[in-house]
């Protein structure tokens, strides 16, 4: 017998009843894995979850997405003991932007198997909570210098919910990610998505980069100012 994939809070899914936008609600969503140059997603979704206190409303069976062995986490030994593991997890959570408007926030660690049932399970939760915009934010390496400001590109469709600014790419094919995979699927089920790729310069792509919260177009002003316009205009 196969285990549900998603368990959901009760106190968590109430919450979120009582002050879900009447339309328009808005999942940001931030994975650990194969594509975050800088760790700017994880930035991204670190700074949301500092920002206030977040209210869990679903979690997923991590057992049942990760191949512990290609993607093994990290344990500390101390002198002659375990004292700390990088435990796996992917949470829905409560969350709200600086104007105090409540959106749904994903994160955790990318599902290394699976990718269509986490997908379509992720569908099942737009569905039941309302949400009308999937926003994820990652960082990809580029030729860039550092002493330059940084840049960005945003993707996903409906065309007219993204910016006009410069592309910086014609078509090429790159490894998918589940991230990316989920844009392509929800666009095909005709339900709104976008991304937002951070250009990090490809000799920090292994680093801790706080810059890569930050893009050199105004219209972008960086991550989680483009998740608080996003999130705000769909008040």
């Amino acid at each position: 017998m196969t285990s549900p994939l998603i368990a959901w809070d009760a106190e968590g899914v109430q919450a979120w009843a009582a002050v879900a936008p009447q339309e328009g609600a808005v999942l940001v969503h931030s994975l650990r894995g194969f594509i975050d140059a800088g760790k700017a997603g994880a930035l991204v979704a670190q700074q949301i979850l500092d920002a206030g206190d977040a209210q869990r409303v679903a979690t997923f069976d991590i057992d049942q997405l990760l191949d512990y062995r290609s993607r093994r986490p990290e344990m500390t030994f101390s002198v002659n003991e375990w004292t700390d593991y990088d435990e796996p997890h992917l949470h829905l959570d409560l969350v709200h932007d600086k104007e105090s408007t409540p959106f749904l926030l994903l994160h955790g660690f990318e599902p290394d198997i699976r990718w269509e049932q986490y997908i379509r399970t992720v569908k099942e939760i737009v569905t039941r909570t309302g949400v009308g915009l999937t926003l994820g934010a990652y960082g990809i390496p580029m030729a860039a210098p550092h002493t330059r400001p940084l840049t960005a590109t945003v993707h996903g469709t409906p065309q007219d919910l993204l910016p006009d600014a410069q592309a910086f790419f014609g078509t090429v094919t790159v490894p998918a990610s589940a991230q990316n995979l989920m844009e392509y699927r929800f666009s095909q089920w005709d339900l709104p998505a976008i991304n937002i790729a951070v250009h990090v310069p490809h000799y920090l792509a292994q680093s801790l980069l706080p810059a890569g919260r930050r893009a050199r177009d105004p219209e972008h002003r960086g991550h989680l100012g483009t998740v608080d316009r996003h999130v705000g205009a769909r008040r």
